[in-house]
This record gives structure tokens, C-alpha cells and sequence, in this order.
């Protein structure tokens, strides 16, 4: 079984769209297409992350679910705070500000513990020099994607 079918294979495991994976996992849609078409093939130790990753989230449906619920709740309450500050634009004090400030710092917690956690996929890497893992750390760290790590974008 190549990469491309383990990939898909994976992916459907874990209840995800290429969309809901490419969201999820900060990848863009079209490279995980070309992998999953068999046009491109990521380096080993990038195909077992994504594939550990994937098998993490199928065997945690729940808190799958919980947090992309969690995430939708978000976005509708940011909406409707958006809706009423609008039609209250004198309004001096509004009492969702803390709240929506709460769940936005909860968001980003829970983005660092995702960060974390592929960090220590990198240390589990195996073939890759210590040099190479740093550099990756400090490219992840500083908010680049996977994507743009392993396929940059082709200079004319």
C-alpha cells in the first residue's frame, strides 16, 4: 500500500473531508490532493506525522466533535456579538467583550497544546539530523505551515 492510499485510507478513518483535514491539520487542500492522487509524495518522516496525526484523531472522536463544536459556537457568538454592536454603536460597556475574550485566549491554549504536540512528532522523527529538527521546530514556531515547509512554492 503506497502513501496515497494510506493517506486516504487514514483520512476516511478519521471522519474527515480533504477539506476538514486540510483545515484541521493547517495544510492546503491542493497539496493534500496531489498526495492523495499520487502527483506528490511528502518526505517520510512528514508522511508518518500525518498519518500519526490522523490515527490520533480517529480514535478521539468525541473530542473531535466537541471541539469543532465548540469552534462553530465561537463563530455564531462572535456573529452575533458583531450584529448587536452594531445596532448599539453607544453602547460604552458591552458584556460579551469578556467573554469572547475568554474563549479566544481558550482558543489559542488549545492551539499551543496542537503545536506542542507535533513539536514532539518532530523529536519522534527518526531520520532526520538534530540540525534539520531544529530548524523545522523554529520554522513551526514561527507560524509557517507544514505546507509551505515541504512544498515551496516554485520561483520562475
Amino acid at each position: 500500500m503506497n502513501f496515497a492510499e494510506k493517506l486516504k485510507a487514514a483520512r476516511t478513518a478519521a471522519g474527515l473531508s480533504q477539506h476538514g483535514m486540510a483545515d484541521r491539520m493547517l495544510i492546503p487542500f491542493r497539496t493534500i490532493q496531489q498526495w492523495e492522487g499520487g502527483q506528490r509524495t511528502p518526505p517520510p518522516y512528514v508522511q508518518r506525522f500525518v498519518l500519526n496525526e490522523l490515527e490520533e484523531i480517529a480514535a478521539d472522536p468525541l473530542v473531535c466533535a466537541e471541539r469543532e463544536g465548540a469552534l462553530d459556537n465561537l463563530k455564531k457568538m462572535m456573529a452575533s456579538h458583531e450584529a448587536w454592536k452594531a445596532n448599539h454603536p453607544r453602547s460604552k460597556y458591552d458584556p460579551e467583550d469578556e467573554r469572547i475574550k475568554e474563549d479566544l485566549e481558550e482558543l489559542k491554549r488549545y492551539e499551543d497544546k496542537i503545536n506542542e504536540a507535533r513539536m514532539e512528532e518532530l523529536h519522534k522523527a527518526p531520520r532526520i539530523s538534530e540540525e534539520k529538527r531544529k530548524e523545522l521546530e523554529e520554522r513551526l514556531a514561527a507560524g509557517e505551515k507544514l505546507s509551505d515547509i515541504f512544498n515551496p512554492k516554485r520561483t520562475k
